[in-house]
């Protein structure tokens, strides 16, 4: 194609429209589950553990709050390390069923327990809910006494929202602005990531 023929949107010719479709698709790769296309490079970070830096900022900002949990629990972590940065010196309890996430966050040096939230009996103080592939009120059972709850209302998979009917006190919501961590007041309509208290 032309540079002149070459503006946003628009190609010289049908032909020309195929060479670049077929490019780009060289380039790609349809995953075999999903039916998602997404490049080579892509699909190789979803081989590794990745770092959320948004959430990272909230669990620095709770731990400021609320001090260091002993023992925080991330079931259904699929391949977030977040926890890894905010909690740096609490111990980790990574839980997932899915075979290519446990692989994925072991390429990364990050043990993970390969099995389903209802096969776990520990009790934790604080455990992290974003985006659960299981009802988040399966949780409380892993709870201590006196434990709190992270959990997020977004995507698709609410985690806050059965434990805000189940009665939790929310105890404070954070978001991000900018890429800082914020502190939203309980009634605000921001802040996506709710921190609950709520150990028997």
């Amino acid at each position: 194609m032309s540079d002149e023929n070459a503006k946003a949107g628009s190609w010289a010719s049908d032909e020309d429209f195929d060479v670049a479709a077929d490019e780009i698709m060289d380039r790609a790769k349809i995953c075999e589950n999903s039916g998602i296309v997404v490049s080579p490079e892509e699909l190789e970070s979803w081989n590794n553990p990745q770092y959320n830096k948004e959430n990272v900022n909230i669990f620095r900002k709770y731990e400021r709050k609320f001090g260091t949990p002993r023992s925080v629990f991330y079931p259904g972590c699929g391949i977030d390390g977040s926890p890894l940065r905010g909690f740096p010196n609490s111990e980790l309890v990574f839980l997932d069923p899915d075979r290519q996430s446990v692989e994925a966050m072991r390429n990364g040096g990050i043990q993970v327990l390969e099995k389903g939230i209802e096969e776990h009996d520990e009790k934790h103080d604080l455990i992290i809910l974003l985006n659960p592939h299981f009802s988040s009120l399966l949780a409380l059972k892993n709870l201590e006494n006196g434990g709190r709850i992270i959990a997020n209302n977004y995507f698709g998979a609410p985690a806050a929202d059965p434990l805000i009917k189940h009665g939790l006190p929310v105890l404070t919501r954070y978001g991000t602005v900018d890429g800082k961590a914020v502190e939203f007041p309980i009634d605000s309509k921001f802040g996506l990531i709710y921190v609950f208290g709520g150990g028997r």
